[in-house]
C-alpha cells in the first residue's frame, strides 16, 4: 500500500482441487486513516501454453484467464487501524473446463 501500511492474506492450505472452498483472511494493518471506496478480494485462474520449438526462441506462449472472482469484503467508508476481514472463496467444480 506504498508506504500507507500493509495488507495480508492468510489463507489455510495452499493446494485446491475442483469444487473446493478456499478460507482465509485480509488483515489490513494500516499507518493511519485511509478513504476507500471498498475492500475486496480476487482470485485470478490463468493457463499458459507453450508451442513451438525446443529454444525459448522458437517458443510462443499464449496465456488465457480461466477463472476470474472477485468478492467484496466491505464498501466505501474510511479504513483505519488493523482490521480484520474472514472469506471463503467456493471454486466451481468445473474449473479446468473452461
Amino acid at each position: 500500500m506504498f508506504g500507507k501500511g500493509k495488507i495480508d492474506i492468510i489463507i489455510i492450505k495452499t493446494d485446491f482441487n475442483p469444487g473446493d472452498k478456499i478460507y482465509g483472511n485480509v488483515v489490513l494493518s494500516l499507518k493511519k486513516p485511509v478513504k476507500a471506496r471498498e475492500a475486496s478480494i480476487s482470485l485470478i485462474g490463468e493457463q499458459t501454453t507453450t508451442r513451438g520449438g525446443i529454444t525459448s526462441t522458437e517458443q510462443t506462449k499464449n496465456t488465457t484467464r480461466i477463472y476470474d472472482f472477485k468478492l467484496r469484503l466491505d464498501g466505501e467508508k474510511e479504513y483505519d487501524a488493523e482490521t480484520k476481514y474472514d472469506f471463503e472463496i467456493k471454486l466451481s467444480a468445473d474449473i479446468l473446463n473452461r
